[in-house]
């Protein structure tokens, strides 16, 4: 068991310029804003000790629940998340009306990432979820709050990425 969570680092970039052009001059608002965190190796805040990520794909409206606490397989064994401190899924597929759906497990859903039972968020084509707890994290249950609910109500098969960070195990 020698493997440890080096650095994870998440970081989100928001930048436009804005631009009213009048009669004598042109007003343009700026704005370039940067949000980092950085992980690293422990458990407490600012700390994880396991990662998994994968790109998938979900054929015309299937379902799948990925459980948090112990088969998702990375590249040292099975992981079991305590807490994710980070997670990104990103939808690789850019056809308009495409989307998945998080959240809302019938049973053993893993949603202390939302305000209550059975939320869902949507992510359409081409889309990114990012969410971040370093401090405390989103608490997972094993056998009962650990499964994360990825839906496809699509039409056709959407790509996707995920990347988990948090504390855990690996087995």
């Amino acid at each position: 068991m020698g493997q440890t969570v080096e650095s994870a680092r998440m970081s989100v970039q928001v930048k436009h310029t804005y631009k009213n052009a009048l009669d004598l001059n042109d007003v343009t608002d700026d704005l370039t804003k940067s949000y980092v965190d950085t992980l690293s190796n422990g458990t407490g805040a600012n700390k994880a000790q396991v990662v998994f990520h994968d790109r998938r794909s979900l054929l015309t409206t299937a379902t799948e629940e990925l459980d948090l606490a112990g088969t998702l397989v990375n590249a040292f064994g099975v992981v079991t998340f305590t807490k994710i401190k980070e997670i990104v899924i990103k939808v690789n597929t850019v056809t308009a009306g495409y989307r998945l759906l998080v959240g809302g497990a019938a049973s053993n859903a893993f949603e202390t990432f939302v305000g209550a039972a059975g939320d869902i968020i949507k992510i359409g084509a081409g889309g990114i979820l990012a969410l971040s707890s370093p401090v405390d994290g989103y608490v997972v249950t094993a056998n009962t709050a650990d499964l994360l609910k990825i839906d496809n109500p699509s039409g056709g098969t959407v790509e996707y990425e995920i990347w988990i960070v948090g504390e855990g195990s690996i087995a």
